[in-house]
């Protein structure tokens, strides 16, 4: 049973902590909960007295906005390790939307007992966490079970769909062979772009993958992948991830799972992430490649 609950847990989970994504969320968060207290009224309200009641609920999204974004803003910059986009599982989604939650309400109770126009809602400091927390709880699991499900299916379709327009490339001729020049351009390397596979970031290094005659080589050099991508004038040798640049040609599969997509390159035994701000782009690249075969 633990083992089984554990597994759930460490299920992969759509990442969101981006600018982009969880601004609409705080900004969501912050007029959704103070228009959820002013309609329903919970917590004692329909019996809370208090001639600027509706403008004092209202004025509450300037703390849940504060609350949140420390957390987005800050929380997620100081322990970064924790906040890795390709490790981002139900577990931890579970850990951070409780501590948003808490959070959220700490902000909320602390507003309450420092505005002066009218008497806390509560009686003491703090009477509203637990129960706000324990009633906020269910809706939060039930929301990230709805999310992981939909997030799976639509990975799952999208994959399924692009897999039926791949085509083995494997004896077409995509161009000739590719100059890479390190940092300082004191190391080259030439591959064809008939046998590279991938780059990957290591540290100050990238590692430039191919397959000769189904036996697998690299090199290592001193260099960055932007330094890497700029080089590159082949449409379909593209950066699908922070650390990955990929031959696009070379992709004979494409998985998914709720966090995201993973490339199957021909005669490479591990699987190539695609981020969530690549996928779009590889896709369409991936798709490209029908008029070259064609």
């Amino acid at each position: 049973m633990v083992r089984k609950f554990l597994d759930i847990l460490n299920k992969p989970y759509p990442y969101y902590i981006t600018y982009s994504s969880s601004i609409k969320l705080l900004i969501s968060f912050s007029f959704l909960i103070p228009a959820f207290m002013i309609i329903f009224e919970p917590f004692g309200l329909e019996d809370w007295k208090c001639k600027y009641g509706t403008l004092l609920l209202a004025s509450m999204s300037f703390p849940i906005f504060i609350g949140g974004a420390t957390n987005f803003y800050g929380v997620s910059k100081t322990w970064p390790a924790f906040f890795d986009e390709d490790s981002w599982n139900i577990g931890k989604e579970v850990i951070w939307s409780i501590w948003n939650l808490f959070t959220i309400l700490l902000m909320i109770e602390i507003y309450w007992h420092f505005v002066p126009v009218c008497q806390p809602i509560m009686d003491h400091f703090g009477a509203g966490l637990l129960p706000g927390l324990l009633i906020s709880i269910f809706p939060t699991v039930a929301c990230i079970s709805v999310n992981y499900i939909s997030a799976l299916k639509n990975k799952l379709k999208k994959a399924e769909s692009l897999n039926k327009k791949l085509i083995d490339y494997h004896d077409l001729k995509l161009g000739n062979v590719i100059e890479l020049n390190s940092e300082s351009e004191s190391e080259k390397i030439a591959v064809p772009v008939d046998e590279l596979l991938f780059m990957q970031a290591y540290d100050n290094y990238a590692k430039i993958v191919w397959n000769v005659n189904d036996q697998l080589k690299n090199k290592l050099i001193r260099s960055s992948l932007k330094n890497l991508e700029q080089q590159i004038s082949v449409s379909f040798i593209a950066r699908c991830h922070r650390s990955f640049i990929v031959n696009l040609a070379k992709v004979v599969k494409v998985t998914g799972n709720a966090r995201g997509y993973k490339l199957q390159l021909k005669n490479f035994p591990d699987l190539i992430p695609v981020s969530k701000d690549s996928y779009k782009e590889v896709f369409r690249k991936i798709d490209s490649l029908n008029s070259i075969a064609g």
